[in-house]
């Protein structure tokens, strides 16, 4: 018998919500950082490449393994791996910094709506997963 915590792993769409959440999160903190050093001269905006990591982490979970030693380096996704960081370099012809409000409120916005997107299919899989459970 396949242990629960493999069926909600390999059955379900959990995980791939779980890190699409936390790149969310990851995001929205980023791009306040952004909004907070609007006026910081220097500060170079950062952001992640949400796609793509969310790729990443597709790809990974194609292949698995078992670590049978601590030691070993773990096959599959890879949880304590942090997004890629891209900083913004610096196009203001007054040398201030390159943070652009507008572009960063739209980020703020288009954020949010995969956040609340992603927090609706998670607790939709955990009423299913409660269903399935109770045998209803």
């Amino acid at each position: 018998m396949e242990p629960v915590k493999d069926i909600i792993t390999s059955r379900t769409n959990i995980p791939f919500l779980k890190k699409a959440l936390n790149l969310s999160s990851f995001k929205q903190k980023l791009t306040s950082n952004n909004i907070v050093n609007a006026s910081t001269p220097g500060y170079k905006p950062k952001d992640i490449e949400f796609t793509k990591e969310l790729s990443s982490f597709l790809d990974k979970t194609k292949t698995t393994g078992t670590r049978t030693n601590p030691a070993h380096i773990p096959l599959g996704q890879n949880r304590d791996k942090s997004p890629e960081v891209i900083a913004t370099e610096s196009t203001d012809p007054n040398n201030v910094n390159s943070v652009d409000i507008d572009k960063e409120m739209g980020n703020l916005a288009e954020n949010e709506l995969i956040y609340r997107f992603g927090t609706k299919f998670m607790s939709r899989n955990f009423q299913l997963l409660k269903l399935s459970i109770k045998g209803e």
